[in-house]
């Protein structure tokens, strides 16, 4: 009853002060969603820069990728030429060419089937060399494997030529025809299967092209 009286009496006083209080309360809430606004907008920020961020790496992967299988195409059309070229060769082993030769008149030579295999061999050693990181990790090791028998193999006769020791060039040739033939007769076999599998690899490559 006396909170009634007090009231009825005050009434005024209790209307203002809760004008008072839902005013102030009105200023919380207002100040609060204005903040909390503010923390959703800075946080939809960060999103999308981090989006953009991901984007752009996304975007610099896809060009660097695309860039890397161009010159990948490139080279396997390297080996693609020197493979074919090397096949067409063994079609005219037996027969005769005229060989142009340093400081020496063009002489009349037999194409044999390993200068035939030895030079396109040597030819795939340079273009792999040089492009080491574009071919798969299997012909890569394939290569490794068969580069280093062959640097071995030839080392004596490459050192004895960096020193001069053949001084005569007919007598160069003949050596480096025997060191030539005696390394496809002993790795004959290591030579044909290098050469298949770069075939195979050819067959993967214009497979993945088609699509």
């Amino acid at each position: 009853m006396e909170t009634m009286k007090y009231l009825i009496e005050h009434y005024k006083e209790v209307i203002a002060i809760t004008g008072t209080l839902t005013g102030f309360l009105g200023l919380i809430i207002t100040v609060y969603s204005k903040y909390r606004d503010s923390k959703i907008k800075m946080a939809e920020l960060e999103l999308k820069k981090e989006q953009i961020a991901i984007d752009k790496k996304h975007q610099i992967t896809k060009e660097t990728y695309q860039k890397l299988f161009e010159q990948k195409i490139k080279i396997y059309e390297e080996l693609y030429t020197t493979v074919n070229k090397f096949k067409k060769q063994l079609y005219d082993v037996g027969t005769y060419f005229l060989k142009e030769q340093y400081q020496r008149e063009p002489s009349m030579e037999q194409l044999t089937v390993e200068d035939v295999n030895i030079s396109a061999l040597r030819n795939i050693f340079t273009i792999i060399q040089k492009n080491h990181f574009l071919v798969s990790n299997d012909l890569m090791e394939n290569y490794e494997k068969l580069y280093d028998l062959y640097r071995k193999h030839t080392a004596e006769f490459n050192f004895m030529l960096d020193v001069g020791a053949y001084g005569d060039p007919n007598e160069t040739d003949k050596e480096w025809e025997r060191i030539r033939d005696e390394f496809y007769e002993s790795y004959r076999s290591s030579i044909d299967g290098f050469f298949t599998q770069i075939e195979k690899e050819i067959i993967k490559m214009k497979k993945v092209l088609e699509y």
